[in-house]
């Protein structure tokens, strides 16, 4: 059996109330979410019902999509940025 901010009894009995009210908190979060993702939904199925030309779903998508992720630096790279901060530093606490 769980609580409806879904922790269950056992979970609820062995937590102090600190961590039972963060749990309701982050519950309540997550609950504005969902909220406000379901009035955006919506909102946008209205806009999109009333207007002419709707924008190409393919585009919407890709717009919606994460860009590609940057290249990871190599270690060499990271020792090489890492050597210049340490400069910097050492270069302005001699002032």
């Amino acid at each position: 059996m769980a609580l409806r901010c879904g922790l269950s009894i056992h979970d609820y009995e062995y937590m102090t109330p600190y961590e039972i009210m963060l749990a309701v908190e982050e519950y309540q979060d997550r609950m504005r979410l969902e909220h406000e993702a379901r009035i955006v939904q919506a909102y946008l199925t209205a806009v999109w019902q009333r207007s002419r030309r709707p924008p190409a779903l393919k585009k919407v998508l890709s717009e919606m999509r994460p860009k590609e992720q940057p290249r990871q630096q190599t270690p060499e790279e990271m020792l090489t940025v890492a050597m210049r901060l340490h400069n910097a530093i050492s270069k302005e606490g001699g002032r």
